[in-house]
């Protein structure tokens, strides 16, 4: 399973974004911009936060189920992260950091 590094940009409350951080590990749903809605459609990303600094933080990411489509997470990929309809966040794939899960901690 491919971990990577994002950055993400909150969507401040007064534009309809979260009134309230997420604690962490965050789960929601996350559509990329290069994803093919038929084949890739939107997928739960887990997010575990490591700096926040007002609107913008740095999180380490991964899609929570092993058939997601983890070819999308890649350096410069842009995403965003969903509450139902609504857009909480704009993500951006800084780097990979693992391809396994164990050699993340």
């Amino acid at each position: 399973m491919r971990h990577a590094r994002a950055e993400l940009r909150w969507v401040p409350p007064e534009a309809g974004g979260r009134s309230q951080m997420p604690s962490s590990p965050y789960t929601t749903v996350a559509t990329f911009a290069e994803a093919d809605a038929a084949t890739d459609g939107p997928w739960s990303l887990v997010c575990d936060f490591d700096e926040r600094n007002g609107e913008r933080t740095t999180a380490r990411v991964h899609f929570l189920f092993e058939e997601a489509p983890h070819h999308l997470l890649r350096p410069e990929a842009t995403f965003e992260l969903r509450e139902g309809e609504k857009v909480v966040a704009h993500g951006a794939v800084e780097r990979i950091t693992a391809e396994d899960p164990i050699t993340e901690r």
